[in-house]
């Protein structure tokens, strides 16, 4: 938060506002940060004013080549998104710097867990993969989870049947972007229906501290 807390300048002034598209995953600390924290701060951090608005990184990718539809801060979930977007116009930068990081993890039922092993161990992605759960994920296009997961399963120190197997197994069944993935866990109601797919961690965390789980 270095970059917004900063970014008035030296003297007060005027209020500098701006707006700030951010991911859902990451936009509620933002939101909290700037109505809990920000109006505490001394400086010239005080005359900051955030506007922080939750969309989803690759609708913000996809308008960003237009002045019209840019923010003026962009906090994708990932900085692959920046490559992404420095490929259509170069004013958006190909790398930033993190604000936070999260890893990507294999969000799986209580079950699939436990068939693997849970919780009397970590069970890896491979074992949650070959389980009796289906495993599905988004649509990698719209998804920077699926993405990164998959990249993750390439550089496993697996021989390439198994990598082909994994990938093969997590790509077989998968639901759009924009779903809600939870909603295609058993009993959700949505099809596919999956047992595990891939996630951040703080997503995880977020999902099931909102539940109550």
């Amino acid at each position: 938060m270095r970059w917004i807390t900063q970014a008035a300048g030296e003297s007060c002034g005027e209020e500098t506002a701006f707006t700030v598209d951010a991911d859902p995953s990451i936009a509620p600390a933002l939101t909290e940060f700037a109505t809990e924290e920000l109006p505490n701060l001394q400086g010239p951090a005080r005359c900051v004013r955030p506007q922080i608005r939750a969309v989803e990184s690759h609708k913000v990718a996809n308008k960003v080549s237009t002045k019209a539809g840019r923010p003026d801060v962009w906090v994708p979930d990932s900085t692959l998104w920046l490559r992404r977007a420095n490929a259509e116009t170069a004013a958006v930068p190909s790398d930033g710097t993190s604000i936070a990081s999260s890893p990507i993890v294999l969000a799986s039922t209580e079950k699939a867990a436990s068939e693997a092993g849970w919780p009397e161990r970590n069970p890896t992605w491979s074992e949650l993969l070959s389980g009796s759960g289906i495993a599905g994920t988004a649509e990698p296009s719209g998804d920077m989870a699926a993405v990164l997961a998959l990249m993750g399963i390439d550089k496993l120190a697996w021989n390439d049947t198994e990598r082909t197997k994994a990938m093969q197994l997590l790509t077989k069944n998968t639901f759009g972007a924009k779903d809600d993935p939870y909603r295609h866990l058993p009993d959700g109601g949505a099809d596919p229906i999956v047992a595990s797919f891939p996630s951040s961690e703080q997503a995880v965390f977020h999902h099931n501290e909102s539940n109550e789980a």
